[in-house]
């Protein structure tokens, strides 16, 4: 991409990535040159905004003038900052064919994006993609918008959520925004794009599996109305408080995590996948989740954050996980990951050789044990 060549060269603030409020003032002036009836040039100016803010973040992490979790924060502003203005312009789109539900508007609008995994944890890398659900609000979902074409508001709602995800998995000669995986939404693939935020409560309740409550942990707002927002932290805490049988949640995370691993994991003699390996990233979060949901309804202060170190030093604070083994959990996590950023920034895969973290795998492994009863693997 020519245009990074002039960042490249002003050392002033390639090695300054801005902070989210800079971030968004940026946007902003970079959208407001262009214009903006015009998709193809709002696109383009999206995917060059997100090109030259990451390239600050990996010259500054490159350079040691930012450390790792810094760095997860940077990458993650930057995904929320485009979310929201990718939120704001398909909003407009929509409702300029077909106009608003009632009693909505671009501030109030009843939309909703949320994070998971890595974005929901503010813990972002290079290359990553965004773990989404969409989530509506509106009094009557058959009722019909009052625009020059009117649809009825579950169909406007639907369609917006469809140009959010045109907006950010569509290849252009400038790049994909990000790739965006749904299958944390009810019912997966199969289930609808956009859902009602009642309709979602009650599945949560009444059909979930324990693997997406183990979601939900790191599940968060990052774009949209303020009041589903609200509405979705109140499900979100009242969910991961409902009470447990401690031995069937463990048997349940036990036996997903084996079924993770039989699936995902790279099978190379010699090697270590970082990510699904045993004693890696996964195993350390299929932990965390599980002693959140173990607890949380003795405990609501456990499910405030929603990145795994907190939500360790959470578990520390309330004596659910002893401190040598938190401490072993977060060096471990924090390894991981920097290693993981290191790989991503050559294109190279989270793939390491079997000597490498192998006192920190041992050590991860037995904390699984003391605190799983079994082995991270089909049992």
């Amino acid at each position: 991409y020519p245009v990074l060549f002039d960042e490249l060269l002003d050392t002033r603030s390639l090695y300054e990535p801005l902070n989210k409020l800079d971030l968004q003032s940026q946007l902003n002036k970079q959208i407001s040159s262009v214009d903006i009836d015009d998709f193809e040039q709002v696109m383009n100016a999206l995917r060059q905004f997100k090109h030259i803010s990451v390239l600050r973040v990996a010259a500054a992490d490159i350079m040691g003038v930012l450390p790792l979790m810094v760095v997860s924060d940077y990458l993650t502003f930057i995904a929320e900052v485009i979310l929201e203005q990718v939120v704001h312009h398909a909003w407009r789109l929509v409702t300029k064919k077909h106009g608003t539900p009632t009693g909505k508007d671009i501030k109030k609008s009843g939309f909703a994006v949320l994070g998971f995994g890595k974005l929901g944890g503010l813990e972002l890398g290079y290359g990553s993609d965004l773990d989404l659900i969409f989530l509506y609000d509106c009094l009557d979902g058959n009722a019909l918008t009052n625009g020059q074409k009117p649809i009825s508001n579950t169909q406007f709602y639907s369609r917006l959520g469809q140009k959010v995800m045109n907006m950010l998995n569509t290849n252009m000669l400038s790049g994909m925004l990000y790739e965006v995986d749904m299958r944390l939404r009810p019912s997966g693939k199969s289930g609808l794009l956009v859902s009602q935020v009642k309709a979602y409560d009650v599945y949560l309740q009444n059909e979930a599996w324990t693997w997406e409550h183990q979601a939900l942990v790191r599940g968060r707002f990052v774009a949209g109305d303020e009041q589903v927002k609200e509405e979705f932290e109140s499900i979100r805490k009242r969910i991961l408080s409902l009470p447990r049988e401690i031995d069937v949640l463990k048997e349940e995370v036990r036996q997903m995590r084996g079924k993770m691993r039989e699936n995902l994991a790279v099978k190379e003699p010699g090697m270590f996948d970082i990510k699904q390996g045993e004693g890696g990233i996964a195993d350390i979060e299929f932990i965390v989740q599980f002693k959140i949901l173990a607890h949380a309804a003795e405990n609501e202060d456990l499910v405030i954050f929603t990145d795994n170190i907190r939500l360790l030093e959470g578990l520390q604070k309330f004596e659910y996980i002893a401190a040598d083994s938190v401490a072993v959990l977060k060096e471990a996590y924090c390894a991981y990951r920097d290693r993981g950023h290191r790989e991503n920034l050559q294109g190279k895969r989270m793939v390491v050789t079997d000597q490498a973290f192998a006192s920190m795998r041992t050590e991860v492994v037995k904390i699984w044990h003391k605190l799983l009863g079994g082995s991270p693997k089909i049992d």
